[in-house]
């Protein structure tokens, strides 16, 4: 047998709502991992709300890795789950759909809130950024309405 250690991928964190509105910014974060190829992470664990137009960001970040690796959704459920489900994202070759109650990401964070010099805490640095997007007119973002979108490079 061989074995190895490896650096999981990096992951972008949804939480709140996933619709026309948030779309462009939440595509903007996965930009730079699809280019670089490999495993993408998105977790979904808290993420209340999905429309159609999350869904075609999800199947475009999958055709966008056009052979170069797969992408994975974490913590998907429902009323997300359901969604996907009619669609049959899961049934496209390069998307894999991971059902999951843990939220490893920001219970990791939590842990890091309570030592000292913690990336949570000196935001930008390390682990963790977290994006306060205001909305504007194309519907960039509105992250003070729909919650927050967190990039995780662990």
């Amino acid at each position: 047998m061989n074995a190895w250690t490896i650096q999981i991928a990096p992951a972008v964190v949804l939480d709140g709502e996933l619709d026309m509105a948030t779309r462009r910014s939440a595509a903007a974060l996965l930009a730079p991992l699809l280019d670089r190829g490999g495993t993408v992470i998105l977790d979904l664990t808290n993420l209340d709300f999905m429309d159609s137009s999350g869904v075609h960001m999800i199947l475009e970040a999958a055709k966008g890795l056009d052979g170069r690796g797969c992408l994975f959704l974490h913590g998907v459920h429902d009323p997300v789950r359901r969604l996907l489900d009619i669609v049959g994202v899961s049934s496209v070759e390069n998307i894999h759909v991971m059902p999951c109650e843990v939220d490893p990401f920001l219970i990791h964070l939590e842990a890091a809130d309570e030592m000292e010099g913690s990336p949570r805490r000196n935001h930008g640095t390390g682990l963790w950024s977290e994006l306060e997007l205001e909305p504007d007119t194309e519907g960039v973002m509105n992250d003070s309405v729909r919650g927050r979108q967190q990039l995780h490079e662990l």
